[in-house]
């Protein structure tokens, strides 16, 4: 169910006429790149699988219930979550994608979201500690929103958390 949830939304985001290939992390990536900034990566596709793989039957199908019921009934949402991203509306990102509601279940949301956090915040710290430098690290939005998002838990950490324009 995991894995059909997520592919109902690749589905929907391409039929609104989104591509991966067009998105921000490619973006991102090839600026880094002409700028020769180093990208780290906070984890990988096998971990992303392995992560999912853990999770209770009843929560993947939660999951995919409530994408669906996202898609038939706010086929709005991920255009909405793209412009608060433009305008830099941490607040209006925070309330679509940080809640229980967005995932289907609590278990999920402490999964992708607040753990993940959690565990980027020590690597990034971990980062700064370990490397001199300039480093190029892409999260989802929904990570970037909230209390538990990653500047809040590097503020909580004493790491002075700046936002660009």
């Amino acid at each position: 169910p995991w894995f059909a949830a997520i592919s109902l939304t690749e589905l929907f985001s391409q039929k609104l006429g989104y591509s991966g290939e067009l998105g921000v992390e490619m973006t991102l990536m090839a600026e880094a790149s002409a700028l020769n900034i180093e990208m780290r990566y906070l984890e990988t596709a096998l971990e992303q699988i392995e992560m999912f793989a853990t999770v209770p039957e009843a929560d993947e199908i939660a999951l995919l219930v409530q994408t669906a019921r996202q898609i038939s009934e706010e086929p709005d949402m991920l255009d909405t979550i793209v412009a608060a991203w433009a305008k830099g509306d941490v607040e209006g990102i925070a309330a679509i994608m940080a809640s229980e509601e967005a995932f289907g279940s609590e278990f999920l949301t402490e999964m992708l979201l607040t753990n993940r956090n959690k565990n980027w915040t020590e690597q990034i710290i971990a980062l700064m500690e370990d490397e001199a430098g300039t480093f190029l690290m892409a999260v989802g939005a929904a990570h970037l929103a909230g209390d538990d998002s990653v500047q809040a838990m590097l503020a909580q950490q004493g790491v002075t958390v700046t936002r660009m324009p």
